[in-house]
């Protein structure tokens, strides 16, 4: 029995493993690929017209994170049983996403006309498209989660990427502005649907059940909410940007806040489809909490604070290596915007640590603090620096007021899972910050933008592993060298002792 238990966690640990590997292989690829057509087809509109598909995907954006009524993360659960909430789940899904559409075609007028972007209405009217087919794909997308399946779910998006890629080039060519956008993520939308759903393997029937209802509604309703307000937050500057400035200077701030993220994607794509079936393995266990989170955490700060760093200190040569001098003013957003990467991830790890315990009332909670917070903060900000203002009331949000509170929710619903986590932080931090003054001073002579990203790249890049090399040298053992390695110890208890 005890040998049966042993061999299912291994099983598990290697599937976690896998979907991990598997989800930043997907965000990587698509995301390398996303900004290489981005890049494209920025070039091919004006600043305006960005800002006008910007002010659309607001709507779209959050219509979209509500499109299942949140009950489809309660089948990423690996504690839930499928066949009783899976048909509830379906019907919840199909009802609600449609209905939402339904919604946004009828109101696309005045909210483009509250969002400072009248043109925006015919896009929010297309993307309506695409959030009926996202409550389509819902169910399909949570079971290839929760059986760790990255995987499928890569594929599925590298085939969706090459006919909404083909899309979005071939309109933005002809002069279709902000609709290419649009209608590529309506092709997006419903391929990787159709994709994932053959993948799946799964069919699973609509059919209503009173009780998988209640139950569903329960659990579901505040993560939806919670994600409501996650996905506002999200958007709520770009809001606030196209209200008070029109949609020129959004498409400016729009273009700033894509490559910030750009760095810690990869990372929250993670997070988001793997931590939490991960996190919840161990749910009512907090060793095993403590452990995950431990293992996540070390990821997050290792990897996504030197990305971050750099895209700061070389902010200004990004954009112009990428998208060219006339969208130069996104610079100073970005180098601010950048420092926002990781407290980010961080939260985010937290938030799925929350939902995976099952208290998705706690992270509706940070939710709302946060949104409230940042609606004051930026509002302030905007007002007195500009788009840069915009950008710091983000980061002074994030660590002044919402991971606090976070922590604070953590600590007691979860006692003792933070416990050593902060030992993660320092090595990596004093690194990036070694790598990026060395970089800089390195790169002061050097006046061809392309040419001090590459120098810049090399310089801290050399740096910053040369500081973590504890952290990282013994990832790359061999088999044999581990092995060699454990036994060592064993043969020396009192060492260990």
């Amino acid at each position: 029995m005890l040998s049966a238990a042993m061999a299912r966690g291994k099983r598990r640990d290697s599937s976690v493993g896998s979907g991990a590997l598997w989800s930043g292989i997907n965000t990587l690829v698509m995301r390398v690929a996303n900004v290489a057509i981005m890049v494209v087809a920025v070039r091919l509109v004006s600043p305006r017209d960005f800002g006008v598909f910007t002010a659309a995907l607001v709507v779209g954006t959050i219509a979209t994170s509500m499109s299942e009524l949140g009950v489809a993360s309660a089948l990423i659960r690996r504690d839930l049983s499928v066949s009783e909430l899976g048909p509830t789940v379906v019907t919840i899904a199909w009802v609600w996403s449609g209905s939402l559409a339904i919604m946004m075609v009828a109101g696309a007028r005045p909210l483009a006309d509250l969002l400072g972007a009248p043109d925006a209405e015919t896009s929010i009217r297309v993307l309506a498209l695409g959030v009926a087919a996202s409550g389509f794909s819902a169910v399909p997308g949570a079971l290839l989660a929760r059986d760790f399946r990255q995987r499928s779910i890569f594929t599925a998006g590298a085939l969706a990427f090459v006919p909404s890629s083909a899309v979005l080039v071939l309109l933005a060519f002809g002069g279709s502005g902000p609709l290419s956008f649009a209608w590529s993520k309506v092709v997006t939308a419903v391929v990787t649907g159709a994709v994932m759903l053959i993948l799946g393997k799964q069919w699973v029937r609509p059919r209503f059940e009173r009780r998988a209802f209640q139950f569903l509604l329960r659990f579901g309703v505040p993560l939806a909410a919670a994600n409501v307000v996650g996905y506002a937050l999200l958007n709520a500057d770009f809001a606030l940007v196209g209200h008070a400035m029109g949609p020129a200077l959004l498409g400016v701030y729009s273009v700033a806040f894509s490559i910030a993220s750009l760095a810690v994607s990869i990372l929250s794509s993670a997070l988001n489809s793997v931590a939490m079936p991960a996190f919840s393995n161990h749910a009512g266990a907090s060793e095993g909490l403590r452990g995950s989170l431990r293992v996540w955490g070390s990821a997050v700060f290792f990897i996504g604070l030197p990305v971050c760093g750099f895209t700061s200190v070389f902010s200004r040569e990004v954009v112009s290596v990428l998208y060219g001098h006339p969208w130069a003013a996104a610079g100073p957003v970005v180098a601010v915007l950048a420092l926002y990467g990781v407290p980010m991830l961080f939260e985010l790890m937290l938030s799925n640590l929350l939902v995976a315990i099952g208290r998705t009332g706690a992270a509706l909670l940070v939710q709302c603090v946060w949104i409230v917070a940042l609606s004051l903060g930026m509002l302030i900000g905007l007002n007195t620096m500009g788009l840069v203002g915009v950008g710091w009331a983000h980061v002074v949000v994030l660590l002044a007021v919402v991971i606090p509170v976070q922590v604070v929710l953590v600590r007691r619903l979860a006692p003792g899972v933070l416990q050593g986590l902060w030992q993660v932080t320092g090595r990596p931090l004093v690194g990036t910050c070694l790598a990026a003054i060395s970089a800089f001073i390195v790169c002061i002579p050097v006046s061809v933008d392309w040419l001090r990203l590459s120098v810049g790249g090399v310089v801290g890049g050399v740096v910053y592993l040369g500081c973590t090399r504890p952290l990282w040298r013994d990832r790359l053992l061999s088999p044999r060298s581990k092995g060699n390695h454990r036994r060592e110890v064993s043969d020396a208890p009192t060492r260990a002792q």
